[in-house]
């Protein structure tokens, strides 16, 4: 959270905002009790609620605490106040190194005396076993009366610390990427062992010393590139050019900065004392074969070109015994990770979300949640931070122009594009709901939504027409997700009995060929220079196959690439450029069925850890025993979401339907289950002991939420997503004839629930303009009472009739007390509960139990809200191993 200019923290004031970044916000503050100024540094939340990670960072604070050196920007204290955790670090005035060599190279003379007093800094850390591992320019800084202070020591590790291995995101400013921090500044000063997710030790720091000594001499970078593969690639296998340090810079300091830039850590300057060393004696008059070289003599001559001959020789043999060791390009690796924007985290729901890698590799365009909002964001892999795009409240599906230059997305019933050169969101078509598209070369746009075939509409704007045609006479139901491919092809996923990736001709569109059987989303990519794959989702993991697009074949077996990938109903989270990148989301926190307290206070759980988007509905049994849920016992995303009953006492789940079931609903003496299953979405019922299911309805997409306790009663919607949705009721009767609508409205209504006593319905509606909670009589409607203030969807009564919950847009569960006579409702003011889990915002995220003062929830075991992406530079080397990494 952020503090205000003026606010008190503990006995700190905070008077001036420096900066924020992934690792926290910096603050420059007034401490009232030792009458100083200082540094405050908040901890980021994913720090502070993590209670290992607090004890780490408390015990790494302590030991370096205890360096006490001119060199280094002293941390005075960790301290808790107000609910935060905060470091208390020396203010160092002046500017930093990074800002001087902005306005050019550094004289040799001067270069040389900044770097020993960092060589000391260094030194004084790593005699105590500690390691910055981020030491840059931006890290240092001089001041005013000339001294050296390296910074960001308190976001070191030490040597004997944790046994994790280093990956991107111990970085500080790599974690900072989505958050303000810059990826390609940081992978420039990392040395090959953390860029292939290695420990860091005392070598990683030289490497890093080794580029800030030749960037303070050159005024450049060492290692540069256009892009944040461009750069990583750069550091693994090229050498900065040598060419650039100055000539008057002494020939010990440039032995010395190759030796520091070495790649193979074990042929490196192995302790920068030995740094220090070398640029005192050159500061001293430089080393004897220097003095020699200035000699007018024969003999000085003579020795000097036999020492600059052996100086080369060598140099050259360790720079190509360091290069042979290293593995070949195609087999190298490289890993980050980009975090969401501040106060932000990745949306990925049924309704809305999605993320997309340009083609050419440079830009993310992604769906982020932030206060309430969801909407899209870019961000530029070599830039500094994400950008919201402004008007884009409710989107989903982003996808790029075939130049990158445009993103297109959905949002509501308008299919619109955001051009990255400026300007604001252009409608393409309004009425173009959709999941997904694919922008092809000839300036066409295919989309698709559940319950019709692909559409096209032209990206410069116009009406979309029909592409293809569903064969529902064979069960299908859908045609989404699709893709472009070369040669004038394109690929989607056709949804129904027979499901399955397909292609075909963009001229003749239903002459097709089934690629997958049951896979859903297909990416076609072509490795650099080489053969065309396409991805996929296999039980948790992508894969890889060789295809021909031209002849609309595959051809050897399936590769194994990364695991766990995430997907939600078949959309896979992963995203590929031609650049080599390969981009995904990975699910690797778990969430477990978990009681609350009305305070948020977990109480128990229930069953065991699943992937969160697993599990697509659930309710609780009129006697709080059992709990159908769809698709929980399984961490495979890609099976048919059956449903699963799961004792609540002993944990162990029962598979419930052999095939498809989803949104349970139970009868009120808990005998019966209702569910929607079956390739149409049509409402099925079933004994919960023996018995077989009948299905209840003929027509498409119905899903019950309801069943009164009189048992008189289903309430329901009814249509697909995007499409008109409204809220039905029909006798509970399994012959009774068909639904009938309780609202009789153009707008969306849906997730209805029925008041214990059945005189009322809760339910959702959009009438306002934003989904909000009303409430309204049964069983004749007479005037709807609003319940939310500021959006609300997925209601549910507390049993004893006198109160409605409800979820915020921001994922908070609120409560409303309500005042109810036989005529009228009287709803007070919401008041937040707790914080849910920000899951499927397509699926309901919480049950009351039936004293109706706890709630189950499906909490994820780490907070899922800090998942960030995950980006793999060469996937294409991935290949070679034939194990998911």
């Amino acid at each position: 959270m952020a503090l205000a200019i003026g606010s008190r923290i503990g006995p700190h004031e905070i008077t001036t905002l420096l900066g924020k970044g992934g690792m926290g916000e910096v603050y420059r503050a007034r401490d009232t009790k030792l009458k100083r100024d200082v540094a405050i540094k908040l901890l980021p939340e994913e720090f502070a609620r993590d209670s290992d990670r607090v004890a780490r960072f408390q015990r790494e604070a302590e030991v370096l605490a205890s360096l006490n050196h001119p060199n280094i920007a002293a941390i005075y204290d960790l301290q808790e106040a107000n609910g935060l955790r905060y470091l208390v670090l020396e203010l160092v005035e002046g500017e930093t190194l990074a800002e001087r060599i902005a306005r050019g190279p550094i004289p040799v003379e001067g270069a040389l005396d900044i770097a020993k007093k960092i060589c000391e800094a260094l030194e004084a850390a790593h005699e105590r076993g500690i390691v910055h591992r981020d030491l840059k320019p931006a890290n240092v800084k001089i001041t005013p009366d000339g001294n050296v202070k390296v910074l960001d020591f308190g976001l070191a590790k030490t040597i004997s610390g944790s046994a994790t291995a280093t990956t991107f995101s111990n970085s500080p400013t790599l974690v900072s990427g989505g958050m303000g921090g810059m990826i390609v500044g940081t992978a420039a000063y990392m040395s090959p062992e953390q860029a292939r997710g290695r420990d860091a030790d005392q070598r990683s720091d030289v490497f890093a010393f080794g580029c800030v000594l030749y960037e303070m001499l050159t005024g450049r970078q060492a290692f540069r590139g256009d892009d944040v593969s461009d750069v990583l690639a750069s550091v693994m296998k090229l050498d900065p050019d040598w060419s650039l340090l100055p000539q008057d810079a002494p020939a010990s300091i440039h032995k010395l900065i190759r030796r520091c830039l070495t790649k193979d850590r074990k042929h490196r300057l192995q302790a920068i004392g030995e740094a220090r060393i070398c640029i005192d004696e050159a500061l001293a008059g430089g080393m004897p074969e220097e003095k020699e070289a200035t000699a007018n003599t024969r003999r000085g001559r003579l020795w000097l070109a036999l020492s600059f001959a052996t100086l080369i020789i060598g140099s050259l043999g360790g720079w190509l015994f360091a290069h042979l060791r290293q593995p070949a390009a195609e087999q190298q690796v490289y890993r980050f990770e980009i975090n969401p924007p501040e106060g932000a985290q990745f949306a990925f729901g049924f309704n809305s979300g999605g993320v997309s890698l340009s083609p050419d590799g440079r830009t993310v365009a992604f769906v982020a949640t932030a206060n309430g909002k969801t909407s899209l964001w870019v961000r530029p892999l070599d830039g500094p931070a994400a950008r919201e795009v402004a008007g884009t409240e409710g989107v989903g599906f982003p996808f790029w122009s075939p130049d990158s230059k445009s993103v297109a997305f959905f949002a509501g019933s308008k299919l619109q594009r955001f051009d990255l050169a400026g300007g604001k969101p252009e409608t393409i078509c309004g009425e173009c709901s959709g999941r997904t598209g694919a922008w092809s070369p000839d300036g066409r746009i295919l989309f698709g939504r559940f319950g019709s075939g692909l559409f096209q509409v032209a990206a410069s704007g116009g009406a979309p027409a029909p592409f293809t045609t569903l064969d529902t006479a064979g069960g299908e139901n859908a045609h989404v997700w699709p893709q472009i491919l070369p040669g004038g092809k394109f690929l989607y996923y056709v949804g129904g009995t027979s499901s399955g990736v397909f292609a075909a001709s963009l001229s003749r569109p239903n002459e097709r060929v089934k690629l997958l059987d049951g896979a859903t989303t297909a990416l076609y990519v072509e490795r650099p220079g080489g053969e065309g794959y396409l991805l996929w989702r296999r039980n948790d993991s992508a894969v890889a196959q060789k295809f021909d697009p031209s002849a609309l074949k595959l051809a050897g077996d399936p590769i194994p690439l990364v695991t766990p990938v995430s997907s939600l109903f078949g959309q896979i989270s992963l995203d590929v450029s031609t650049s080599g990148l390969l981009l995904y989301y990975s699910p690797n926190t778990l969430s477990q069925f978990t009681w609350f307290d009305r305070a948020g206070k977990p109480l128990g759980f229930v069953g065991e850890p699943t992937i969160p988007t697993t599990i697509r509905g659930f309710r609780i049994s009129p006697d709080g025993h059992v709990i159908a849920a769809a698709n929980v016992p399984t961490a495979e995303l890609n099976t048919n979401l059956s449903l699963w009953l799961i004792d609540v006492e002993r944990g162990v789940p029962t598979r419930f339907t052999a095939g498809v079931g989803n949104n349970p609903v139970w009868s009120p003496d808990g005998r019966t289950i209702m569910y929607t299953s079956g390739g149409s979405a049509s409402l099925f019922r079933k004994p919960v002991g023996v018995g077989s299911e009948q299905r209840l309805t003929q027509a498409r997409y119905q899903y019950a939420t309801d069943w009164s306790r009189d048992r008189r009663f289903l309430l329901g919607f009814e249509g697909p997503t995007g499409s008109h949705q409204s809220v039905w009721i029909r006798a509970a009767s399994p012959d009774d004839a068909k639904p009938k609508p309780y609202l009789q409205a153009t707008f969306n209504t849906s997730w209805g629930r029925f008041s214990p006593d059945t005189h009322w319905v809760a339910f959702v509606s959009n009438e306002s303009g934003l989904s909000e909670v009303y409430i309204d009589a049964f069983p004749e409607p007479r005037r709807a009472v609003r319940i939310s203030t500021r959006g609300g969807s997925f209601p549910a009564w507390n049993p004893n009739g006198g109160e409605l919950f409800y979820v915020s847009p921001d994922y908070k569960l609120m409560s409303v007390p309500l005042k109810i006579t036989a005529e009228s409702v009287q709803p007070s003011l919401p008041r937040e509960l707790f914080q849910l889990p920000a899951l499927d915002p397509g699926s309901n995220p919480y049950d009351v139990a039936p004293d109706g003062q706890r709630f189950l929830v499906p909490a994820a075991v780490e907070r899922i809200a800090a998942q960030p992406l995950k980006v793999i530079v060469n996937w294409p080397a991935l290949l070679k191993t034939g194990v998911a990494q």
